[in-house]
C-alpha cells in the first residue's frame, strides 16, 4: 500500500529467465463486456484502454507514447519505442516500428486529454515522477479488479491486444489488415498467434473498430 497504484513497480526491475512460456489461456472479451469496463474506470484508465485495444499495443508501447508521435494532420500515430522494465528502448521487433491510421473519434479524445495533462511530452505521464507509468500498477490496482466486476476475471493488457485481433476479424478485416495493424512481421504470427506500409484498409478496419468501441 506504499506504492501508488499509478505509479512504478519496483519489481519490474526483476527478471526472472525461463518463466515467458504462457501458462493461462488469453481471456477472452466482447465489444460490450469492453465497453461496460471502460465506462467504470477512472479517466487516465478510460483512455489508456481505449487506446490500447484499439490498436491493439503492446503495454510497453503504450506507455511510451509520446505527442510527438501524433501527427494530427495526417491522422497518424507512429510507434516507435517501449518503455519497460523502468528503462525506454526500441520496439520488439523492426516491423512493431510503424505508423497506424488514428479515427477522427480516437482522435478528438486524444487531443481532449492532451489539454488535461498540461505540457509533459508523454502522453500517460506518472503524476508524480512525469515519465511513464507503471503498466503492472495500472492493471493490477485499477483495471483487474474493475474488470472482474463486470465478468472478467483474467483481463490483461495483452489480453486486449488479443481482443483487437478478434475484433477486427469479425468486422472483415482481411489477415493482411490484421498483420499490418498489430505490426506482426509475418501472418503466421497473425493467424497462429493471434488467430509496410500503411494501406486504405488499414484505416478502414481501425476506423470501423474505434467506432464500433465508441458506440453507445
Amino acid at each position: 500500500e506504499f506504492i501508488s497504484a499509478f505509479e512504478h513497480n519496483p519489481m519490474q526491475l526483476i527478471e526472472v529467465k525461463g518463466v515467458s512460456k504462457r501458462q493461462k489461456e488469453i481471456q477472452q472479451i466482447t465489444v460490450e463486456q469492453f465497453k461496460s469496463i471502460r465506462a467504470d474506470l477512472p479517466e487516465v484508465l478510460n483512455v489508456l484502454v481505449l487506446v490500447d485495444a484499439s490498436f491493439g499495443l503492446r503495454i510497453s508501447e503504450l506507455l511510451a507514447l509520446q505527442w510527438g508521435d501524433l501527427d494530427v494532420a495526417k491522422k497518424t500515430i507512429f510507434i516507435r519505442r517501449k518503455f519497460t522494465r523502468g528503462r525506454i528502448g526500441k520496439t520488439k521487433t523492426p516491423a512493431s516500428n510503424a505508423k497506424l491510421p488514428v479515427a477522427d473519434g480516437l482522435l478528438d479524445i486524444l487531443l481532449d486529454w492532451k489539454k488535461k495533462i498540461g505540457d509533459s511530452e508523454w502522453a500517460f505521464p506518472s503524476t508524480r515522477t512525469g515519465g511513464p507509468r507503471s503498466g503492472s500498477m495500472l492493471l493490477q490496482k485499477g483495471l483487474k479488479p474493475i474488470a472482474a466486476k463486470h465478468g472478467v476475471p483474467g483481463l490483461t493488457w495483452h489480453a486486449l491486444r488479443h481482443a483487437c485481433r478478434a475484433w477486427l476479424s469479425s468486422g472483415g478485416a482481411t489477415l493482411t489488415t490484421q498483420k499490418g495493424l498489430l505490426r506482426h512481421a509475418d501472418e503466421s504470427t497473425t493467424s497462429d498467434v493471434y488467430g509496410y506500409p500503411m494501406t486504405d484498409d488499414m484505416r478502414k478496419a481501425h476506423d470501423q473498430l474505434v467506432s464500433q468501441l465508441l458506440d453507445s
